[in-house]
């Protein structure tokens, strides 16, 4: 009668651990606030146009003036070339650059422009306001595509912060040898600007990076069940503890 006890005591343990254990595996369940309030908060954001997204305007506005000044501000001089044909050869590749630079600046503008106004958060909200949300695989899915929608916006910010950064210093100086005094100055303070975006994160790194600090405080999974053998060679139900804070 008492190892009918003790079997059944054993096993009720080993299911309410295991219940206990399955649960902390979706540390995401745990996150407070959730993926799913963030995204509703981040698609509710009454900061203005530029404050979202002012390490990107900045550089792109920057790059836009150092081509204009590029383009009235050079400093190419006919003695200083052979002949009228290299003159002329000299200041239209100096044009060009001041042009590729105004378009490079108004395509980076353009394209912060385009994700401010797509609101992919508010869409991704919406979706999933429409999702069910009674079991834990309903509640999996609805985190699993807000956790998803945060990290493409965190990776597309990396890979344009980094582009933007190499694209910045490297069309402001362009055909600065052949820039006037004031032009020179802009192109330096373009080059500085293209930085920005590299030294202040941008708030879709952020959202995303406040998110898995949070879920990374969650520890999980703590414990689990098993048979273990003792120092006697006697094989018993046991518990294996693990933390990770």
């Amino acid at each position: 009668m008492t190892r009918k006890i003790y079997f059944f005591a054993t096993l009720v343990m080993l299911v309410s651990i295991q219940t206990f254990s399955a649960d902390l595996l979706y540390p995401e369940l745990h996150v407070v606030p959730s993926a799913e309030d963030r995204l509703r908060q981040a698609s509710k954001n009454d900061d203005g146009f530029f404050m979202r997204n002012w390490q990107l305007l900045t550089p792109s506005v920057a790059l836009i003036a150092s081509g204009v000044m590029l383009q009235s501000d050079q400093d190419i001089n006919t003695a200083d070339f052979n002949t009228t044909t290299a003159y002329e050869d000299k200041k239209s590749s100096v044009d060009n650059a001041a042009m590729l630079q105004i378009l490079v600046g108004a395509s980076f503008a353009g394209l912060t422009y385009y994700w401010d106004r797509n609101d992919v958060y508010g869409k991704a909200a919406s979706q999933i306001g429409k999702m069910p949300s009674k079991s834990k695989r309903d509640r999996l899915a609805r985190v699993r595509i807000a956790e998803e929608t945060m990290y493409h916006r965190y990776k597309l910010m990396k890979k344009t912060r980094w582009f933007m950064a190499l694209a910045g210093i490297g069309l402001s100086q362009m055909e600065t040898e052949y820039a006037g005094k004031d032009a020179k100055l802009v192109a330096g303070i373009a080059a500085f600007t293209s930085l920005l975006p590299m030294i202040f994160k941008h708030r879709y790194e952020e959202i995303y990076l406040d998110y898995d600090r949070y879920k990374n405080r969650v520890y999980g999974p703590v414990v689990s069940s098993g048979l273990i053998q003792t120092a006697n060679n006697e094989v018993v139900p046991g518990l294996q503890l693990s933390l990770k804070f």
